[in-house]
């Protein structure tokens, strides 16, 4: 049997708690529900991808990445990330207040689990940042995507 894509890359990283499964669903939901089941795998491929770079940056005894953390939840919520987590994204409101077992989640949480289960692909080619196709971050400029992934552009810096 073969290996999943990123088996070995999610071994090196910690057990994900049910809080950091949920963060993540909820982040894919808020990001990228609206653009398909894609959007929301690639969108939980940079997430791995950035946990991954933390990890081995905590390995090679430097510090992490101050986008990055040890895990979905800090990778996530980290600031100025993701709209989603922003207190004045419309979406905000909407995507905590839906109950973890609310069908419009279901399709997040099986990408998210099958992301921190390493059974995801990595449709970014290995992507850590991204933005939306009507926004242009400084960081951006100058550069080309990796790929575009629905209503995402994806780099990798």
């Amino acid at each position: 049997m073969r290996a999943a894509p990123h088996r070995a890359r999610v071994a090196a990283l910690p057990v994900p708690a049910e809080a950091a499964r949920d963060c993540l669903a909820r982040t894919l939901w808020g990001e990228a529900g609206a653009d398909g089941l894609g959007a929301m795998a690639a969108i939980a491929a940079l997430v791995i991808n950035r946990m991954s770079a933390s990890a081995r940056a905590v390995e090679r005894g430097q510090e992490a990445p101050w986008w990055g953390g040890p895990d979905a939840a800090s990778v996530c919520r980290a600031p100025w990330q993701f709209a989603c987590w922003s207190r004045t994204d419309p979406r905000r409101r909407e995507m905590l207040g839906l109950a973890a077992d609310d069908a419009r989640l279901a399709a997040a949480r099986l990408i998210a689990d099958a992301a921190l289960d390493g059974r995801l692909g990595d449709p970014t080619r290995g992507a850590d940042h991204c933005h939306r196709h009507n926004e242009r971050p400084a960081w951006a400029r100058g550069r080309r995507p990796l790929v575009v992934i629905g209503r995402h552009h994806f780099y990798r810096l």
